[in-house]
């Protein structure tokens, strides 16, 4: 025998019989607490692991539905004209291709009517009378928790998620909802990891309706004997409770996104069940072994296996938590216990090093959607009007004078009408390039709506900012689009601008 077989082989030799016995008795509450620690960390890290993986999953739609609930063409989109209505559905498709998991996006008004890509509405459809619909009016101004339900077609999971729609006399006129597929996310609620037969994991809205659980005949349904109120009153914690008959130890963590709760559970018996084999298998071991193996084997243990096995454990509470371990706190022993400890703790801060790379690239994905303009690339309307804002206190504060420039394409439908909609598209692109490339650093350009830019200009008086326009007027003016050609230079007007005292320009066409 070599290494740790050899040690334990002479040690055992010499040990008695009574020591042994007092060692099992006094040993067996050390194993009981040592298996629901670990059963803890199993339930903790899992849960917390699944609860980064739906909050990444979901936070995208919640940011696609406060955009187009914020939409004023998707608000009014049941009094516009049928032309304007393909509009927004181009608006639905596009958003539509930037997740394949996204199976329908869809507005409903208080007039029944529905506005939605690739779907054929039955006969007699009243969007009002929709779960969807009056769950997202229940909640007005936050995201509806969500309505799980089965397409009749494809048996597929799906869950709506939705949001008012409120004009500007602050009247719920409508819901913009987006449904997605459950499928990728039940497959991870399916896979079993780590060594307890009976974990699983599941989700529940406040009221106990399962959201998302590996047995999909509950999804939908309301689960009985579950401590809501302990849910709901801590943002996460760990629970113990009677579910058919079996004590359940449960790790929860409440999603603060869309007001879910996460929830771990294993059976208690198969935590004790490990405790128990040790136990038994420990009295079994007493009539064949020497008296004095209690005090060397519980000399040795404390030095070899139990004293790394906790720092391992403590290491790995303080990985999970981002806290950098010193290495006098990584002194295993030179055997295989040393080595697994040492691999374990490696894949561990791999494991939580990517998971916050991949965060963070998901973050940031979503700020460039929560600032920019899909199609120009600009910032958007509201990015502008919260750095206008700051310029405005800015100047109120030091009196430092900014300008605004405004100004849109003439007759631009034209373009559409007369070369097409991807001709459109392009004309405003090329425009919003040549926009930056005739401005400052410090400048900063917007879409503000359709064929409509504007462009903050700080620490700029009147005269440089009409420098600036004409600049920009010219460029425009003189650049040779593609099949478009000269009919944009004649829709492009010379512009007057004037400054207002307030340090805002107003353009006008001369």
């Amino acid at each position: 025998m070599k290494g740790l077989q050899r040690q334990i082989f002479y040690f055992s030799l010499g040990l008695s019989f009574f020591i042994m016995l007092t060692f099992v008795l006094l040993s067996s509450p050390v194993f009981y607490k040592y298996e629901f620690s670990k059963g803890d960390i199993f339930l903790q890290q899992r849960t917390h692991v699944l609860a980064n993986y739906i909050e990444g999953f979901f936070s995208k739609f919640i940011v696609m539905i406060e955009y187009l609930s914020k939409d004023p063409k998707v608000i009014k989109a049941y009094k516009l004209s049928e032309k304007d209505k393909i509009e927004v559905l181009k608006h639905f498709y596009t958003f539509n291709q930037i997740d394949p998991t996204i199976k329908y996006i869809y507005a409903g008004y208080e007039d029944d009517s529905l506005l939605i890509y690739n779907y054929d509405t039955p006969e007699g459809y009243k969007s009002t009378e929709r779960p969807w619909y009056k769950e997202a009016v229940r909640y007005s101004s936050k995201i509806s928790e969500g309505v799980v339900y089965q397409e009749f077609g494809t048996k597929e999971w799906l869950v709506a998620l939705g949001k008012a729609l409120v004009d500007e006399n602050h009247k719920i006129v409508g819901v913009v909802a987006i449904d997605t597929s459950l499928e990728n996310l039940l497959k991870v609620f399916r896979e079993k990891i780590g060594i307890y037969e009976t974990a699983y994991s599941f989700v529940i809205k406040k009221d106990g309706t399962v959201l998302i659980h590996p047995d999909e005949k509950l999804l939908g349904k309301k689960m009985e004997n579950l401590p809501l109120r302990e849910f709901l009153s801590n943002p996460e914690g760990k629970v113990e409770f009677v579910q058919d008959g079996l004590t359940k130890i449960a790790y929860y963590k409440r999603l603060e996104i869309l007001n879910w709760v996460l929830i771990t559970v294993v059976d208690k018996a198969e935590l004790l069940m490990p405790v128990l084999v040790i136990i038994g298998m420990s009295v079994m071991m007493i009539g064949s072994i020497a008296f004095s193996l209690g005090w060397f084997v519980s000399y040795w243990l404390t030095k070899h296996i139990t004293s790394p096995i906790n720092l391992l454990k403590e290491n790995l509470l303080s990985i999970s938590q981002g806290i950098e371990i010193p290495e006098e706190f990584r002194n295993y022993p030179k055997n295989e216990i040393g080595v697994i400890a040492k691999e374990i703790e490696k894949l561990a801060s791999t494991e939580l090093f990517k998971r916050k790379v991949e965060l963070e690239k998901l973050t940031e994905r979503l700020k460039v959607f929560a600032e920019r303009d899909f199609l120009t690339q600009l910032f958007n309307r509201f990015k502008f009007i919260d750095e206008l804002k700051k310029e405005i206190n800015r100047y109120n504060r030091y009196q430092t004078s900014f300008s605004v420039i405004l100004f849109d394409l003439d007759n631009f439908k034209v373009i559409n009408d007369t070369y097409g909609h991807d001709r459109g598209d392009y004309v405003l692109k090329e425009v919003s390039r040549l926009i930056k490339e005739n401005i400052r650093q410090t400048d900063l350009p917007a879409r503000w709506g359709g064929e409509e830019f504007v462009i903050l200009c700080p620490r700029t008086i009147k005269e440089e900012a009409l420098v600036i326009a004409e600049r920009i007027r010219q460029s425009i003016a003189t650049y040779p689009f593609e099949e478009v050609g000269t009919l944009v230079k004649r829709i492009v007007s010379p512009y007057k601008i004037s400054l207002q005292t307030f340090a805002s320009i107003r353009i006008k066409q001369t």
